[in-house]
C-alpha cells in the first residue's frame, strides 16, 4: 500500500454520517528515517505527508481532541468523535514512531499524543537545525570546483542548496551564480570575467550550460607547450660555461666586459664593466615565452585582452588608432621649417649622468669627480 487508505465507521447512538478514519504505510509514505542531523529534512517530509491527507492540525494543534462523552436525552454516553479523533490521533503517532531511528525512540516513547510527541522532538532539535544552516551555508561558501567536473560541482552546490530550502532557508539563483563563479579555477577565469560583464537576467539553467561548453572547448584544444630550456654553445661542445677554461687562461672563473682573463681590468675600461654580452657570453638569455591567449588560442595577447571576449575593448583600441593616424597624417602635411624651433622637444633617455661640451644646454649641472672615465671609439680616453 502506497497511500493512506480510509476506514468507515458508524456511531451508534449517532447520526448515519460516516467517519473516515486514515491509515499510513510508514515505510512508503516516510522513506526518511528520523536522526539527529536530518530533523529539518524529516519534518519537511512529515508536514507535507500530513498537509496532503489534511491532517496537519493534529500536529500544530488546531485540531484538538472533542469531548470524550455527551448527553443525548438526558443520558451520558460515549462522544463518537472523540473515538474517532482518537483513533486517528494514535495511527499518526505510530507512524511517526517507526519513521524514528531506534536512538530517538526513547524521547517519544511516553507521549501519549502525535502532539506531544512532536513538541518534544522540536525543543530537543530545533535548536541543532539552526547549527546545520550555519554548516551549510559555510559549505557553500567554500565550494571550490577543484578537479570536479562542471556537473559534479554544480550538483553539489544545487544538493547543499536544496538542503538548505528545506530547513526553510533558501538560496536565490545569483547567490548560487556567485559561489558558482567564486569556486572556478584558474582555467575559467576568462569565462567568469565574460559572466561578470554581462548584464543583468542569467540565469542558473543558461550559466550550467554555457559552463558545460566552455570544459567541452577547453578538453578539445591541443595542449600549448613553451619551451623554456636553455641551449648554450658551451653545453652543445661539452661541458657547462661555467667550468670550461676561456682562450688564453686556464682560469675556470667568468671575466666581465673590457677586463681581461690575464690580469684585472684597466682603470680607463673600468666605466663599461658589467655583465658580458649576449655574443661573449656562452650562456645566451633566454628567449621570453610567447603569449598566447587561452580563450581564442592567438598569439599576442592575453585572456583580459582578448577581443572576442571584450568587444568594447577592441572598438577602444581601434578609437586609439584611428586618433594616433589621425595626428600622424596632421603632423606630416605641416611644411618643416629651416630654422630650428624656438622650444625643440627632447627626448629622455632615462639617463642618470649627462655630458656635453656646451653648460648652457644643461639648466642644472656640477664636475664630474668619480674614478671612471669617459672612452670613445679609438679606445682614447677623455
Amino acid at each position: 500500500m502506497t497511500g493512506g487508505s480510509a476506514i468507515s465507521d458508524s456511531s451508534k447512538g449517532s447520526t448515519s454520517s460516516e467517519i473516515q478514519i486514515i491509515t499510513f504505510n510508514p515505510a512508503a509514505q516516510l522513506p526518511l528515517k528520523f536522526t539527529p542531523s536530518n530533523f529539518a529534512s524529516w519534518r519537511s517530509q512529515l508536514e507535507t505527508l500530513l498537509m496532503g491527507l489534511d491532517l496537519i492540525g493534529y500536529l500544530d494543534g488546531t485540531t484538538t481532541a472533542p469531548p470524550q462523552s455527551i448527553t443525548i436525552d438526558e443520558a451520558s454516553m460515549a462522544n463518537p468523535a472523540y473515538r474517532n479523533w482518537f483513533r486517528q490521533d494514535k495511527l499518526i503517532l505510530h507512524a511517526m514512531r517507526c519513521s524514528i531511528d531506534e536512538s530517538i525512540y526513547s524521547f517519544v516513547s511516553a507521549a501519549s499524543t502525535a502532539r506531544e510527541a512532536w513538541l518534544t522532538l522540536e525543543k530537543l532539535y530545533a535548536s541543532s537545525a539552526q547549527s546545520r544552516v550555519i554548516h551549510l551555508k559555510g559549505k557553500l561558501a567554500k565550494s571550490i570546483k577543484g578537479d570536479r567536473d562542471i556537473l559534479t560541482f554544480i550538483n553539489d552546490l544545487k544538493s547543499t542548496a536544496a538542503e538548505l530550502a528545506l530547513i526553510g532557508e533558501p538560496v536565490k539563483d545569483i547567490d548560487l551564480i556567485v559561489h558558482c563563479l567564486r569556486g572556478l579555477s584558474e582555467d575559467y577565469q576568462a569565462f567568469a570575467a565574460a559572466v561578470r560583464s554581462r548584464g543583468p537576467g542569467l540565469s542558473l539553467e543558461d550559466l550550467v550550460d554555457s559552463m558545460v561548453e566552455f570544459e567541452a572547448d577547453i578538453k578539445a584544444r591541443p595542449q600549448i607547450t613553451v619551451p623554456t630550456a636553455f641551449s648554450s654553445q658551451g653545453q652543445k661542445q661539452g661541458g657547462s660555461p661555467q667550468s670550461r677554461p676561456h682562450r688564453g687562461g686556464a682560469s675556470s672563473q667568468p671575466y666581465f666586459a673590457g677586463s681581461s682573463p690575464r690580469g684585472p681590468p684597466s682603470p680607463s675600461r673600468q666605466l663599461f664593466s658589467g655583465p658580458a654580452s649576449p655574443r661573449e657570453n656562452s650562456s645566451p638569455l633566454p628567449r621570453r615565452p610567447r603569449q598566447v591567449c587561452q580563450y581564442c588560442e592567438k598569439p599576442g595577447h592575453t585572456v583580459h585582452q582578448c577581443f572576442r571576449l571584450f568587444p568594447q575593448a577592441r572598438q577602444a583600441h581601434l578609437q586609439t588608432r584611428q586618433a594616433q593616424a589621425h595626428y600622424s597624417n596632421a603632423g606630416s602635411s605641416i611644411p618643416q621649417s629651416t630654422t630650428s624651433p624656438s622650444n625643440p622637444w627632447l627626448m629622455d633617455s632615462a639617463a642618470s649622468h649627462h655630458v656635453t661640451a656646451d653648460l648652457g644646454n644643461l639648466s642644472l649641472y656640477s664636475d664630474y669627480t668619480g674614478p671612471d672615465e669617459l672612452v670613445v671609439g679609438n679606445g682614447s680616453g677623455l
